[in-house]
Protein backbone atom coordinates (compact mmCIF):
# COMPACT_ATOMS: atom_id res chain seq x y z
CA UNK A 1 0.00 0.00 0.00
CA UNK A 2 1.06 3.50 -0.97
CA UNK A 3 1.07 5.58 2.20
CA UNK A 4 2.49 8.85 3.27
CA UNK A 5 4.17 9.59 6.98
CA UNK A 6 4.17 12.61 7.06
CA UNK A 7 5.60 14.95 10.38
CA UNK A 8 5.30 18.71 11.19
CA UNK A 9 7.80 21.18 11.26
CA UNK A 10 8.34 22.29 14.84
CA UNK A 11 9.86 25.99 15.11
CA UNK A 12 10.02 28.17 18.58
CA UNK A 13 8.01 30.61 16.53
CA UNK A 14 6.44 31.17 12.73
CA UNK A 15 9.13 32.01 10.17
CA UNK A 16 8.90 35.61 9.15
CA UNK A 17 5.98 36.27 6.36
CA UNK A 18 8.13 36.68 3.45
CA UNK A 19 10.09 33.37 4.55
CA UNK A 20 6.76 31.38 4.20
CA UNK A 21 5.79 32.90 0.91
CA UNK A 22 9.08 31.94 -0.84
CA UNK A 23 8.96 27.78 1.02
CA UNK A 24 5.90 27.60 -0.62
CA UNK A 25 7.17 28.32 -3.80
CA UNK A 26 9.35 26.10 -3.81
CA UNK A 27 6.83 23.73 -2.43
CA UNK A 28 5.27 24.26 -5.87
CA UNK A 29 7.68 23.79 -8.14
CA UNK A 30 9.08 20.64 -6.38
CA UNK A 31 5.67 19.04 -5.29
CA UNK A 32 3.89 15.87 -7.47
CA UNK A 33 0.51 15.66 -8.50
CA UNK A 34 -0.66 12.24 -7.36
CA UNK A 35 -0.79 9.63 -10.05
CA UNK A 36 -4.03 7.23 -11.12
CA UNK A 37 -2.55 4.31 -9.56
CA UNK A 38 -2.27 5.44 -5.86
CA UNK A 39 -3.54 2.09 -3.94
CA UNK A 40 -6.78 3.26 -1.58
CA UNK A 41 -6.32 2.51 1.87
CA UNK A 42 -8.61 -0.28 3.61
CA UNK A 43 -8.47 1.79 6.53
CA UNK A 44 -10.18 5.02 5.44
CA UNK A 45 -12.15 2.92 2.92
CA UNK A 46 -14.73 4.85 0.79
CA UNK A 47 -17.19 3.47 -2.12
CA UNK A 48 -17.94 6.50 -4.69
CA UNK A 49 -21.04 6.98 -6.36
CA UNK A 50 -21.39 9.62 -9.47
CA UNK A 51 -25.05 10.29 -8.64
CA UNK A 52 -24.79 13.58 -11.70
CA UNK A 53 -22.30 13.43 -14.30
CA UNK A 54 -24.44 15.51 -17.02
CA UNK A 55 -24.88 18.51 -14.32
CA UNK A 56 -27.14 21.03 -16.18
CA UNK A 57 -26.66 25.11 -16.48
CA UNK A 58 -23.66 25.39 -17.83
CA UNK A 59 -22.00 22.40 -16.74
CA UNK A 60 -20.44 23.48 -13.57
CA UNK A 61 -21.62 23.05 -10.12
CA UNK A 62 -20.52 25.83 -7.52
CA UNK A 63 -21.29 24.08 -4.28
CA UNK A 64 -23.23 20.79 -2.85
CA UNK A 65 -24.96 20.40 -0.03
CA UNK A 66 -26.74 17.74 2.09
CA UNK A 67 -30.10 18.34 4.48
CA UNK A 68 -33.72 17.08 4.61
CA UNK A 69 -35.15 18.46 1.60
CA UNK A 70 -38.52 16.83 1.89
CA UNK A 71 -39.19 16.49 5.75
CA UNK A 72 -39.18 12.62 5.31
CA UNK A 73 -36.54 12.30 7.47
CA UNK A 74 -33.29 11.54 5.51
CA UNK A 75 -30.85 13.12 4.04
CA UNK A 76 -31.19 14.70 0.72
CA UNK A 77 -28.61 16.34 -1.39
CA UNK A 78 -28.61 19.62 -2.91
CA UNK A 79 -26.13 21.20 -5.80
CA UNK A 80 -26.23 24.90 -7.29
CA UNK A 81 -24.01 27.27 -8.96
CA UNK A 82 -23.44 27.25 -12.85
CA UNK A 83 -27.30 28.18 -14.10
CA UNK A 84 -28.75 25.50 -12.26
CA UNK A 85 -30.43 24.39 -8.27
CA UNK A 86 -30.80 20.46 -8.43
CA UNK A 87 -31.96 18.41 -5.26
CA UNK A 88 -31.55 14.63 -5.34
CA UNK A 89 -33.81 12.69 -3.26
CA UNK A 90 -32.93 10.12 -0.98
CA UNK A 91 -35.00 6.94 -2.14
CA UNK A 92 -33.36 4.44 0.08
CA UNK A 93 -30.05 5.78 1.51
CA UNK A 94 -28.41 2.94 -0.66
CA UNK A 95 -27.79 5.13 -3.66
CA UNK A 96 -31.46 5.49 -5.37
CA UNK A 97 -31.25 9.07 -5.83
CA UNK A 98 -34.22 10.97 -8.14
CA UNK A 99 -32.99 14.37 -9.29
CA UNK A 100 -35.15 17.29 -9.42
CA UNK A 101 -34.84 20.93 -11.14
CA UNK A 102 -33.06 22.87 -12.25
CA UNK A 103 -35.06 24.45 -9.60
CA UNK A 104 -33.66 28.14 -10.28
CA UNK A 105 -36.25 29.78 -12.43
CA UNK A 106 -34.06 32.36 -12.89
CA UNK A 107 -31.06 30.80 -14.73
CA UNK A 108 -28.56 32.90 -13.11
CA UNK A 109 -27.52 31.35 -9.92
CA UNK A 110 -23.88 31.63 -9.83
CA UNK A 111 -21.83 30.95 -6.25
CA UNK A 112 -19.70 29.07 -4.85
CA UNK A 113 -20.85 28.90 -1.82
CA UNK A 114 -24.52 28.20 0.39
CA UNK A 115 -26.23 27.59 3.15
CA UNK A 116 -28.96 25.51 3.78
CA UNK A 117 -31.58 27.29 6.41
CA UNK A 118 -35.42 27.93 7.11
CA UNK A 119 -35.54 31.52 5.70
CA UNK A 120 -39.39 32.02 6.38
CA UNK A 121 -39.79 29.92 9.43
CA UNK A 122 -42.54 27.35 7.63
CA UNK A 123 -40.74 24.28 8.47
CA UNK A 124 -38.56 23.78 5.55
CA UNK A 125 -35.11 24.18 4.50
CA UNK A 126 -34.30 26.90 2.02
CA UNK A 127 -31.33 27.72 0.27
CA UNK A 128 -29.05 30.80 0.49
CA UNK A 129 -26.86 31.92 -2.30
CA UNK A 130 -26.41 34.41 -4.88
CA UNK A 131 -26.68 34.78 -8.90
CA UNK A 132 -23.56 34.84 -10.86
CA UNK A 133 -21.89 38.09 -10.20
CA UNK A 134 -25.30 40.07 -9.11
CA UNK A 135 -27.50 39.39 -6.49
CA UNK A 136 -27.58 37.85 -3.66
CA UNK A 137 -30.68 36.21 -2.52
CA UNK A 138 -32.34 32.80 -0.96
CA UNK A 139 -34.31 30.11 -3.21
CA UNK A 140 -37.94 29.17 -1.26
CA UNK A 141 -38.24 25.78 -0.84
CA UNK A 142 -42.13 25.28 -1.09
CA UNK A 143 -42.08 22.15 1.05
CA UNK A 144 -43.86 18.78 0.69
CA UNK A 145 -42.94 16.44 -1.36
CA UNK A 146 -40.15 17.19 -4.55
CA UNK A 147 -40.63 17.73 -8.09
CA UNK A 148 -38.67 20.02 -10.72
CA UNK A 149 -40.85 22.91 -10.75
CA UNK A 150 -39.09 26.17 -10.04
CA UNK A 151 -38.61 27.29 -6.45
CA UNK A 152 -39.41 31.67 -5.88
CA UNK A 153 -35.97 33.72 -5.69
CA UNK A 154 -35.98 36.39 -3.59
CA UNK A 155 -33.42 39.11 -3.06
CA UNK A 156 -31.59 40.06 0.10
CA UNK A 157 -28.94 42.42 -1.32
CA UNK A 158 -28.70 43.66 -4.72
CA UNK A 159 -25.36 43.26 -4.59
CA UNK A 160 -22.98 43.86 -7.56
CA UNK A 161 -20.30 42.41 -10.08
CA UNK A 162 -19.09 40.83 -6.85
CA UNK A 163 -18.73 36.67 -7.16
CA UNK A 164 -19.76 35.07 -4.04
CA UNK A 165 -16.85 32.53 -3.05
CA UNK A 166 -17.99 31.14 0.17
CA UNK A 167 -21.77 31.41 2.44
CA UNK A 168 -21.44 30.62 6.19
CA UNK A 169 -23.84 30.01 8.87
CA UNK A 170 -22.87 32.27 12.82
CA UNK A 171 -23.91 33.53 15.35
CA UNK A 172 -22.10 36.81 15.25
CA UNK A 173 -24.65 39.32 17.63
CA UNK A 174 -24.15 36.48 20.74
CA UNK A 175 -28.32 35.91 20.96
CA UNK A 176 -27.53 32.94 21.09
CA UNK A 177 -29.25 31.99 17.51
CA UNK A 178 -27.19 31.08 14.73
CA UNK A 179 -29.54 33.68 11.79
CA UNK A 180 -26.03 35.95 10.55
CA UNK A 181 -24.92 34.99 7.18
CA UNK A 182 -21.15 36.11 5.96
CA UNK A 183 -20.49 36.17 2.10
CA UNK A 184 -16.91 36.22 0.98
CA UNK A 185 -16.96 38.22 -2.47
CA UNK A 186 -14.26 39.23 -4.76
CA UNK A 187 -13.91 40.96 -8.04
CA UNK A 188 -10.38 40.94 -8.79
CA UNK A 189 -8.09 42.56 -7.13
CA UNK A 190 -10.71 43.14 -4.54
CA UNK A 191 -12.13 41.30 -1.73
CA UNK A 192 -15.15 42.35 0.21
CA UNK A 193 -16.56 40.12 3.71
CA UNK A 194 -20.63 41.24 4.77
CA UNK A 195 -22.87 39.68 7.14
CA UNK A 196 -26.24 39.65 6.78
CA UNK A 197 -29.52 39.23 8.35
CA UNK A 198 -33.05 38.70 7.58
CA UNK A 199 -35.52 40.66 9.10
CA UNK A 200 -38.96 40.51 10.37
CA UNK A 201 -40.44 40.24 6.84
CA UNK A 202 -36.90 37.83 5.04
CA UNK A 203 -38.86 38.48 1.98
CA UNK A 204 -37.55 42.32 1.71
CA UNK A 205 -33.88 43.05 1.35
CA UNK A 206 -31.95 41.86 4.72
CA UNK A 207 -29.77 44.23 7.08
CA UNK A 208 -26.04 44.16 5.76
CA UNK A 209 -22.96 45.01 8.18
CA UNK A 210 -19.22 45.26 6.87
CA UNK A 211 -16.76 43.34 8.03
CA UNK A 212 -14.28 44.10 5.52
CA UNK A 213 -15.48 47.15 2.65
CA UNK A 214 -12.83 46.09 0.52
CA UNK A 215 -9.25 45.25 0.07
CA UNK A 216 -6.62 44.47 -2.20
CA UNK A 217 -6.28 40.63 -3.32
CA UNK A 218 -2.98 38.99 -2.19
CA UNK A 219 -1.22 36.55 -4.23
CA UNK A 220 -4.34 34.29 -4.65
CA UNK A 221 -5.70 34.96 -1.50
CA UNK A 222 -9.52 35.60 -1.67
CA UNK A 223 -11.73 31.98 -0.65
CA UNK A 224 -12.30 30.48 2.76
CA UNK A 225 -14.20 30.85 5.74
CA UNK A 226 -15.13 29.68 9.24
CA UNK A 227 -16.17 31.22 12.69
CA UNK A 228 -15.36 30.45 15.93
CA UNK A 229 -14.12 32.53 18.91
CA UNK A 230 -10.48 32.91 18.30
CA UNK A 231 -9.25 34.92 21.11
CA UNK A 232 -11.77 33.51 23.77
CA UNK A 233 -13.37 37.14 24.84
CA UNK A 234 -17.10 35.33 23.74
CA UNK A 235 -17.58 36.55 20.43
CA UNK A 236 -17.51 35.10 17.41
CA UNK A 237 -14.15 35.78 15.00
CA UNK A 238 -13.61 34.83 10.88
CA UNK A 239 -10.87 32.82 9.57
CA UNK A 240 -10.67 33.79 6.38
CA UNK A 241 -8.30 33.17 3.51
CA UNK A 242 -4.80 33.51 5.11
CA UNK A 243 -5.86 35.62 8.09
CA UNK A 244 -8.60 36.14 11.06
CA UNK A 245 -10.78 38.99 11.80
CA UNK A 246 -11.16 40.18 15.41
CA UNK A 247 -14.29 41.29 16.91
CA UNK A 248 -13.50 44.16 18.52
CA UNK A 249 -17.54 44.69 20.10
CA UNK A 250 -20.17 42.41 20.59
CA UNK A 251 -22.11 44.90 17.65
CA UNK A 252 -20.28 43.05 15.19
CA UNK A 253 -19.65 45.97 13.64
CA UNK A 254 -15.56 46.31 14.42
CA UNK A 255 -13.14 43.97 13.44
CA UNK A 256 -9.44 44.11 13.23
CA UNK A 257 -7.47 42.26 10.28
CA UNK A 258 -4.94 39.73 11.56
CA UNK A 259 -2.43 38.05 9.02
CA UNK A 260 -1.25 34.54 9.38
CA UNK A 261 0.95 33.70 6.30
CA UNK A 262 1.22 34.31 2.49
CA UNK A 263 1.45 31.03 1.12
CA UNK A 264 0.55 31.26 -1.85
CA UNK A 265 -2.72 30.12 -3.41
CA UNK A 266 -3.99 29.72 0.31
CA UNK A 267 -7.69 29.56 -0.52
CA UNK A 268 -9.20 27.20 2.73
CA UNK A 269 -9.37 27.77 6.02
CA UNK A 270 -10.71 26.35 9.09
CA UNK A 271 -10.61 27.07 12.72
CA UNK A 272 -10.29 23.89 14.85
CA UNK A 273 -8.67 22.51 18.20
CA UNK A 274 -5.96 20.32 16.87
CA UNK A 275 -3.96 19.64 19.61
CA UNK A 276 -6.87 19.34 22.40
CA UNK A 277 -5.63 22.28 24.94
CA UNK A 278 -8.63 24.85 24.45
CA UNK A 279 -7.61 26.80 22.05
CA UNK A 280 -8.96 27.47 18.58
CA UNK A 281 -6.05 26.70 15.78
CA UNK A 282 -6.04 27.51 12.06
CA UNK A 283 -5.43 25.09 9.10
CA UNK A 284 -5.19 26.18 5.73
CA UNK A 285 -4.39 24.76 2.52
CA UNK A 286 -3.47 26.49 -0.77
CA UNK A 287 -5.53 25.01 -3.05
CA UNK A 288 -5.65 27.81 -5.60
CA UNK A 289 -2.49 27.41 -7.95
CA UNK A 290 -0.58 26.34 -4.90
CA UNK A 291 0.53 23.10 -2.92
CA UNK A 292 0.63 22.26 1.12
CA UNK A 293 -2.09 21.93 4.25
CA UNK A 294 -0.67 23.65 7.14
CA UNK A 295 -1.81 24.59 10.44
CA UNK A 296 -0.98 27.62 13.06
CA UNK A 297 -0.98 26.72 16.46
CA UNK A 298 -2.18 29.47 19.00
CA UNK A 299 -0.95 30.41 21.63
CA UNK A 300 -1.56 30.86 25.25
CA UNK A 301 -2.28 34.68 25.13
CA UNK A 302 -4.20 33.81 21.33
CA UNK A 303 -2.69 37.35 20.08
CA UNK A 304 1.35 36.49 20.40
CA UNK A 305 3.32 34.61 17.93
CA UNK A 306 1.43 31.48 16.22
CA UNK A 307 3.34 28.16 15.78
CA UNK A 308 3.46 27.06 12.18
CA UNK A 309 3.05 22.84 11.17
CA UNK A 310 3.17 21.57 7.88
CA UNK A 311 1.02 18.97 7.72
CA UNK A 312 1.26 17.50 4.06
CA UNK A 313 3.71 20.03 2.20
CA UNK A 314 3.08 17.63 -1.14
CA UNK A 315 -0.54 17.92 -2.16
CA UNK A 316 -0.96 20.21 -5.11
CA UNK A 317 -3.66 21.97 -5.08
CA UNK A 318 -5.72 21.11 -2.34
CA UNK A 319 -8.72 22.51 -3.08
CA UNK A 320 -10.90 21.12 -0.09
CA UNK A 321 -10.85 21.08 3.35
CA UNK A 322 -12.77 19.83 5.64
CA UNK A 323 -11.99 18.28 9.86
CA UNK A 324 -13.77 15.41 11.53
CA UNK A 325 -12.63 12.28 13.75
CA UNK A 326 -13.32 9.69 11.01
CA UNK A 327 -11.32 7.16 12.93
CA UNK A 328 -13.17 7.59 16.52
CA UNK A 329 -10.06 7.90 18.16
CA UNK A 330 -11.22 11.06 20.06
CA UNK A 331 -9.39 13.75 17.67
CA UNK A 332 -9.82 15.20 14.37
CA UNK A 333 -8.41 13.74 10.64
CA UNK A 334 -8.71 16.32 8.04
CA UNK A 335 -10.12 15.54 4.53
CA UNK A 336 -8.79 16.93 1.57
CA UNK A 337 -7.80 16.57 -2.32
CA UNK A 338 -5.34 16.84 -5.36
CA UNK A 339 -6.86 19.37 -8.13
CA UNK A 340 -5.58 19.14 -11.64
CA UNK A 341 -7.34 22.49 -13.17
CA UNK A 342 -6.19 21.55 -16.42
CA UNK A 343 -7.57 18.30 -16.49
CA UNK A 344 -10.84 18.87 -14.44
CA UNK A 345 -13.07 16.37 -17.30
CA UNK A 346 -10.04 13.38 -16.29
CA UNK A 347 -10.65 10.84 -13.42
CA UNK A 348 -7.06 11.11 -12.23
CA UNK A 349 -7.82 13.19 -8.89
CA UNK A 350 -7.80 11.64 -5.59
CA UNK A 351 -9.44 12.56 -2.05
CA UNK A 352 -7.10 12.00 1.15
CA UNK A 353 -7.74 11.39 4.79
CA UNK A 354 -4.90 12.74 6.88
CA UNK A 355 -5.05 11.21 10.06
CA UNK A 356 -4.07 12.71 13.23
CA UNK A 357 -1.36 10.81 15.06
CA UNK A 358 -1.69 12.65 18.02
CA UNK A 359 -1.95 16.44 19.29
CA UNK A 360 -1.41 17.14 15.17
CA UNK A 361 2.35 16.93 15.39
CA UNK A 362 2.25 14.06 12.87
CA UNK A 363 0.07 12.82 10.20
CA UNK A 364 -0.25 9.83 7.94
CA UNK A 365 -2.02 10.06 4.28
CA UNK A 366 -4.77 7.82 2.82
CA UNK A 367 -6.12 7.39 -0.61
CA UNK A 368 -10.09 7.28 0.70
CA UNK A 369 -10.85 5.57 -2.93
CA UNK A 370 -9.81 4.75 -6.76
CA UNK A 371 -8.72 8.20 -8.91
CA UNK A 372 -11.88 9.98 -9.79
CA UNK A 373 -13.50 13.28 -11.11
CA UNK A 374 -12.21 16.44 -9.14
CA UNK A 375 -13.39 17.56 -5.75
CA UNK A 376 -13.46 21.38 -5.13
CA UNK A 377 -15.51 22.10 -2.08
CA UNK A 378 -16.19 18.78 -0.48
CA UNK A 379 -18.33 18.52 2.68
CA UNK A 380 -18.63 15.72 5.57
CA UNK A 381 -22.29 14.49 6.69
CA UNK A 382 -23.40 11.76 7.40
CA UNK A 383 -25.33 10.68 4.35
CA UNK A 384 -26.91 7.17 5.20
CA UNK A 385 -27.42 7.64 8.77
CA UNK A 386 -25.12 5.31 10.15
CA UNK A 387 -23.22 7.73 12.67
CA UNK A 388 -20.11 7.44 10.03
CA UNK A 389 -19.13 10.73 8.21
CA UNK A 390 -19.77 10.23 4.51
CA UNK A 391 -18.12 13.15 1.65
CA UNK A 392 -19.88 14.67 -1.31
CA UNK A 393 -17.90 16.93 -3.99
CA UNK A 394 -18.96 18.86 -6.96
CA UNK A 395 -15.88 19.31 -9.47
CA UNK A 396 -17.55 23.09 -10.31
CA UNK A 397 -14.99 23.00 -13.48
CA UNK A 398 -16.76 19.74 -14.35
CA UNK A 399 -20.44 18.33 -14.61
CA UNK A 400 -20.09 15.87 -11.88
CA UNK A 401 -21.59 15.71 -8.25
CA UNK A 402 -19.91 12.48 -6.77
CA UNK A 403 -21.25 10.78 -3.47
CA UNK A 404 -18.53 9.08 -1.07
CA UNK A 405 -19.77 6.79 1.24
CA UNK A 406 -17.96 5.79 4.08
CA UNK A 407 -17.72 1.68 4.85
CA UNK A 408 -16.14 -0.49 7.70
CA UNK A 409 -12.08 -1.19 7.15
CA UNK A 410 -13.27 -5.02 7.48
CA UNK A 411 -16.01 -4.42 5.38
CA UNK A 412 -16.69 -6.22 1.75
CA UNK A 413 -18.51 -4.26 -0.71
CA UNK A 414 -21.62 -5.96 -2.38
CA UNK A 415 -21.64 -6.54 -6.21
CA UNK A 416 -23.84 -3.46 -6.29
CA UNK A 417 -20.86 -1.33 -4.65
CA UNK A 418 -18.24 -2.84 -6.88
CA UNK A 419 -20.18 -2.19 -9.44
CA UNK A 420 -20.15 1.55 -8.32
CA UNK A 421 -16.53 1.26 -7.52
Amino acid sequence: MRRSRLRTAKTSRPPPIWFIGCAAALLIFTGCTSDANEEVSPRFRFVSQDIDLDYGGNGRPGWVRAGDMDGDGDVDIVAGGGQALYVYENRDSRGGWIRHGSLDGTDQIGANGAVLFDVDQDGDLDVVSAQYRSTLGWWNNPGGELDSASWTYHVLDEGSDFFAHDIVLADLDGDGRREEFIFALYRKPEVRLQWFRPGNEPRRVWNRTDIEPGRPELDLHYAGLDTGDVDADGDIDIAFSNGWYEARSARSDDWRWHEMTRIRGVSNALLRDLNADGRLDIIFSAGHHGAGVYWFEAPANRLGDWRLHVIDGSLVHPECLQAGDLDEDGDLDLVTCDLDFERWDEKVHHVYVLENLGMGRSWERYATSPAGFPSHLLQLHDINGDDRLDILSEATGYKVVTYHERVLPDSRPSDEESKRE
